[in-house]
């Protein structure tokens, strides 16, 4: 069966408290293993970056539900495809602040002149991006 991955940028209202997210990747550790759903989110200041991977309809389901949730607004989709192996097989949702030289890649992912322009932001460059954790530990 394919998997299909969606790769989305959100950014937090501005009264969020950045230990929310570990509300948020709570519920996520009990959700998605019983939705055959996997990925990661990224977070830093203000910005959330979620890559979720499964079964097209789980995936979608999901993100229409997380695209309500009143503490983040400007959900855009950046990337959606399917595959046939997932890059966050082993996490139900790995967690990874982005640092400063991640920042750099971000900033070229999101170019802001094509996403004004209405280009599609590069599959390669957000692939690269997510390649970057795929063997990393998380905790």
């Amino acid at each position: 069966m394919p998997i299909f991955q969606l790769f989305y940028v959100s950014t937090a209202i501005s009264s969020f408290d950045p230990k929310e997210v570990y509300n948020i990747l709570a519920k996520a550790h009990d959700f998605n293993p019983k939705n055959d759903l996997t990925g990661i989110m990224m977070f830093r200041g203000g910005t959330f970056l979620q890559l979720l991977e499964g079964p097209e309809e789980n995936v979608r389901s999901l993100y229409k539900k997380i695209s309500k949730d009143p503490r983040h607004r400007s959900c855009m989709i950046l990337m959606e495809r399917n595959t046939d192996n997932r890059l966050f097989s082993d996490w139900s949702m790995a967690y990874q602040e982005i640092g400063p030289i991640d920042l750099k890649l971000v900033n070229e992912i999101f170019s802001w002149r094509s996403l004004i322009s209405g280009s599609d932001v590069d599959d390669v460059k957000i692939l690269r991006f997510l390649n970057l954790f795929q063997n990393k530990k998380f905790t």
